[in-house]
């Protein structure tokens, strides 16, 4: 605690590591890093010292404004942690007042009459010289002049008096550093009968020999100030917690207050019902880099733009960039620059959290390419010049095609960017990416496949192995719009809509993920006959089936998945897919069920899934079709949660998941059943962030959310 507009010397306790970097070949190089920093609110402390394993010395500056701030360190690894309400600043000089209520909306007692052994709260409340609130006084001293009653507690910023003895007195406060006492005149007077009693309770109070006479529970008999919720000016909802009062608090949302069951503020709501417990989400980040391929030693930005949060504006947002996928963050702010020295594939992770403590995470590629090994598609012609290259395209520029025949013919792997804004028209036969590995790098850029004629004919042909392919739209093809039948590719960040079909995993071990989009795609979305990864894509609004697993497809896993508003099964798997593992799913609102199974499908691994509102079942399948079924939650399906499955393990639920906005934000909210409710399934659920997953336990679903 300390007092606004005055610099105040601190010591943070708590586990602080220092970064330790050793180099043996150069031990002068070696690196030993204590810088901290800490924050009250979004001021930062100043003169900040790592003083041991254990303690910080830092000052709190003048600037803080008054009131209760959280406190958040960080450490040199990028590592954080937040103490809520760990400072408070207050305005000098107070006095205090004695008050009928808390938190400064009392009337000040000056001359109260009340009736033998009624009762009265009284709080102690600090004011400042123009009488406006500032706090209460936690550390209050009352006492009583003359015999007329008795306050208990003695300590504390509130206390109840009661009336044992007619006559005139006053009640006295005071606080340490506080200036000045405050006194109250009170006047006892006997009681003349029942109704005399109710100008100080509205009960079944009777009058007994000049005294005020109540039952056990119109008294304040936890002594937090409050009698019970029929008398005036009390409203303690339970009198058994002295907790529990019309002047305690209740939230904000990430209080135990929020989750304890219990209307603590007594206004009627508890928990997530309350307005002070008002829902909090993390934010939803996005993550840019500029230049889509650049040389090693090029400086490549990475912008924020587009990062929203429900509750926040984006400049209460704290943002961390980790350029090299390594969990340590370089630099922080709503951009960030960078250079590799070394050619290659990056994974860039920007880490947002809002003032309370949630994280969104996003993650880009950063494709490192020397000049020589990178291709960029300059128009949208599909020419195939002879002899075309990058630096002498022929014709009236460099074509995708053009620029995927100059790769095949190239040694090493090479890049292919294709900028945004461009519209790429293929037409006969299909862009096909052969034996020499590719990356395609192509965010803001289209493909249109409408110039590829024939029933059933495909877009991207990719064969061959170990392509990866960043950010194209795909749309307007007759067939499939990407045909994966080579091994080990990766696609992820594309936009794939408006295509007779959508993706065909016909080969071992790619991988279909993270931050695909598929939409109005005919049947199916996607079709797997061959062991692969299908993560973090959303399948929504196709007409058909979202995911189907046909033969061949054995030991695939979806995972993290959300499958919204499919005309028929969400996810289909055929008579022969087998060891199929279906873990982390958020499976709403689909024509079908949410997974249907053909009646011989065998050794389905289903795990920490949500189905809901699905117009089927949420799973159709039989017990003998699954290996594993637990830490799934089904709610509102229209047949039911499962046709005939049997048991479906402890972690099992029935409840609503409570989205935040269903079906636009399928995450659930912070107080939603399927938060910390899965299975540790040793998948990593929390990207970038520490550890597999956030909470004592993974979520059911594809969000892990606290």
């Amino acid at each position: 605690m300390g007092v606004a507009g005055q610099a105040v010397d601190v010591v943070i306790h708590g586990g602080f590591r220092p970064l330790v970097q050793l180099d043996f070949d150069r031990p002068s190089s070696s690196v030993v890093a204590t810088s901290f920093d800490a924050r009250l609110g979004d001021t930062p402390l100043e003169h900040v010292v790592w003083l041991d394993g254990s303690s910080l010395r830092a000052t709190v500056p003048p600037s803080l404004a008054v009131g209760t701030w959280d406190l958040t360190v960080t450490d040199p690894r990028g590592e954080r942690g937040t103490l809520a309400g760990a400072f408070s600043a207050y305005r000098l000089p107070e006095h205090l007042v004695i008050e009928t209520r808390a938190g400064g909306v009392g009337a000040a007692v000056d001359a109260l009459s009340l009736r033998l052994a009624s009762q009265v709260p009284l709080h102690a409340v600090a004011r400042d010289p123009a009488g406006a609130y500032v706090r209460d006084a936690a550390e209050a001293i009352w006492s009583v002049d003359g015999v007329i009653g008795t306050v208990l507690p003695v300590t504390g910023a509130a206390t109840t008096f009661t009336a044992d003895t007619a006559g005139e007195g006053q009640v006295r406060v005071s606080a340490p550093g506080l200036p000045g006492d405050d006194t109250g005149l009170i006047t006892v007077t006997a009681c003349g009968g029942a109704a005399d009693c109710a100008d100080a309770c509205h009960s079944s109070a009777s009058c007994v020999a000049g005294q005020c006479v109540f039952s056990a529970a119109d008294k304040d008999s936890d002594h937090d100030g409050f009698v019970d919720a029929a008398c005036v000016g009390g409203l303690d909802c339970d009198d058994g917690d002295a907790q529990v009062h019309p002047g305690a608090q209740e939230g904000p949302y990430q209080l135990a207050t929020c989750r304890d069951g219990k209307d603590n503020d007594c206004d009627g709501f508890t928990d997530g019902a309350d307005r002070q417990c008002a829902q909090n989400s993390a934010p939803l980040a996005v993550a840019t880099v500029s230049p889509p391929v650049g040389a090693p030693g090029a400086v490549f930005t990475a912008d924020s733009a587009g990062t929203t949060d429900r509750e926040q504006s984006a400049a209460a947002l704290r943002y961390e960039w980790d350029w090299d996928g390594d969990g340590v963050y370089e630099s922080t702010g709503p951009t960030s620059t960078h250079a590799f020295a070394q050619a290659g594939v990056y994974h860039l992770a920007l880490k947002v959290t809002d003032p309370f403590g949630l994280v969104g995470v996003a993650s880009a590629p950063v494709v490192v390419a020397a000049p020589s090994d990178t291709a960029v598609v300059t128009t949208g012609v599909d020419e195939l010049d002879p002899g075309a290259t990058p630096s002498n395209p022929r014709g009236s520029g460099l074509s995708l095609r053009e620029a995927l025949g100059w790769a095949a013919a190239t040694p090493g792997q090479q890049a292919v960017v294709v900028l945004a804004g461009l519209t790429v028209h293929p037409t006969v036969p299909q862009l096909v990416l052969g034996s020499t590995p590719v990356i395609i790098v192509g965010f803001g850029a289209v493909v249109d496949c409408a110039g590829i004629s024939g029933a059933g004919a495909s877009c991207l042909d990719v064969s061959g192995g170990a392509h990866q392919l960043f950010g194209l739209e795909v749309r307007n093809a007759r067939g499939w719009a990407v045909w994966l039948h080579g091994t080990g590719a990766q696609v992820s960040g594309f936009r794939v809509h408006d295509n007779g079909s959508g993706v065909q995993v016909a080969g071992q071990d790619n991988v279909l993920g993270p931050g695909n989009e598929l939409w109005a795609t005919g049947s199916p979305a996607v079709e797997v006959s061959a062991r692969s990864l299908l993560v973090d894509n959303l399948v929504r609004n196709n007409p058909a089936v979202g995911i189907e697993v046909r033969n061949g497809g054995d030991d695939t896993r979806l995972i993290g998945n959300r499958l919204v508003a499919n005309g028929g099964d969400a996810v289909s798997l055929a008579a022969q897919a087998r060891r199929v593992r279906v873990w982390h799913n958020t499976v709403h609102g689909n024509g079908g069920s949410g997974l249907a199974t053909a009646n011989s499908t065998g050794d389905t691994d289903l795990r920490n899934n949500v189905f809901t509102a699905n117009t089927a079942w949420g799973v159709d399948a039989a017990a003998s079709n699954l290996a594993a079924a637990n830490a799934n939650d089904f709610w509102a399906n229209g047949q039911g949660a499962c046709r005939a499955c049997g048991p479906m393990g402890p972690l099992t639920l029935t409840a609503d998941p409570r989205y935040l906005a269903a079906p636009a934000d399928l995450r659930p909210d912070l107080f939603s059943p399927v938060v910390n409710a899965g299975e540790d399934l040793g998948v990593d659920r929390n990207g970038p962030l520490d550890g597999g997953y956030l909470g004592p336990a993974p979520d059911q679903g594809a969000f892990e959310v606290w």
